[in-house]
């Protein structure tokens, strides 16, 4: 479902820069804006997702615990990855 229609007010000077790029590259205004909101959201995310990723990685290296449990997944994953690698040789001879 799409949602609905946002109004933004553009400075004239930003305006001039976006009409420009959408004469450009044959599109309008609009599309430009929206691919750059797309864009800015996708950073966003990926913000957030480092933003995760460091809290899990504190979360490792301040709790033994923690540790334990992901070098155990570690372990469990490079065996996996080995013995897949020696049915993938074995496979090939």
């Amino acid at each position: 479902m799409p949602h609905p229609p946002i109004s933004i007010r553009l400075s004239d000077r930003t305006y001039a820069i976006l009409s420009a790029q959408a004469r450009a590259h044959n599109r309008s205004v609009g599309q430009i804006v929206r691919e750059l909101a797309d864009q800015g959201a996708l950073e966003v995310r990926r913000v957030q997702i480092r933003a995760e990723s460091e809290a899990v990685a504190a979360r490792y290296r301040s709790d033994p615990n923690v540790r334990d449990f992901y070098d155990d997944i570690a372990a469990v994953g490079a065996e996996a990855i080995e013995s897949g690698l020696s049915d993938e040789a074995r496979a090939q001879s």
